[in-house]
């Protein structure tokens, strides 16, 4: 939960910037995705997103019941994941390992290129498979061979439920501008159109709001034990 932390922190200080960013340097700027658009000016900033907010708290309500069944066991919300048909793979030091592509230990989006050609082949050999010339990839899971948190499983599922329903943000393009640009120390926009600085944007605030998910989740749970801890307590003094 620190190092979700932590990404939230990161997060809300580029987040912050972009708009000024759009209408200081950039001028007039329309943007549509998938569920959101939204229009930029000097004087003014509209938003059209509500597609957006309505799918959210559908994804936040579907995922929070199936999370809920296994809060106290990470694994067997690992082994719900298999429902999806979606590739898992459990690799020792997954953190560091996906690191090294800008990724983070989760649910991963399709790549392409390089990263996937690379990421591929990591994965086939971990599994003693031969080497592959591929240059993309599926959407798939990948968490630590060991110890995983279940907070770390439950927003892993929170965007797979994102991308599943194409929530503005969460396609292959904005999620690897935000991963470039979240691993730039200075002039992180540096190179992107205003479209591409908007997509990264999308893809910042899906971020945002799968820690979120995670963290009202971990408050809610904690309250919950308390709450449980304090009528036995308050049973056994009757």
């Amino acid at each position: 939960m620190e190092q979700i932390k932590k990404i939230k922190s990161k997060i809300t200080e580029k987040i912050t910037s972009i708009f000024k960013l759009c209408q200081s340097k950039i001028g007039n700027v329309n943007y549509s995705g998938s569920t959101t658009k939204r229009a930029i000016g000097a004087n003014y900033t509209m938003e059209f997103s509500t597609e957006t907010k309505k799918k959210k708290e559908e994804i936040e309500a579907q995922v929070k019941e199936i999370v809920l069944r296994y809060l106290k066991a990470p694994e067997e919300l690992i082994n719900h994941l298999k429902e999806y048909n979606i590739e898992i793979h459990r690799i020792p030091y997954a953190e560091k390992v996906l690191s090294k592509f800008h990724e983070e230990e989760g649910f991963i989006v399709p790549l392409s290129g390089k990263k996937a050609f690379f990421l591929n082949n990591i994965l086939r050999m971990l599994k003693e498979k031969s080497f592959q010339m591929k240059f993309k990839t599926e959407p798939m899971f990948i968490f630590d061979a060991k110890d995983v948190e279940v907070y770390t499983v439950a927003r892993a599922l929170y965007k797979y439920y994102g991308y599943k329903n194409n929530l503005a943000g969460y396609d292959s393009r904005a999620q690897e501008l935000y991963k470039i640009t979240s691993h730039r120390k200075e002039n992180i926009f540096k190179g992107l159109s205003a479209q591409d600085i908007l997509a990264c944007k999308e893809a910042m605030s899906r971020d945002m709001e799968s820690i979120n998910f995670t963290i009202t989740l971990s408050v809610e749970f904690a309250n919950s034990k308390k709450a449980a801890a304090k009528i036995t307590e308050d049973g056994a003094n009757i």
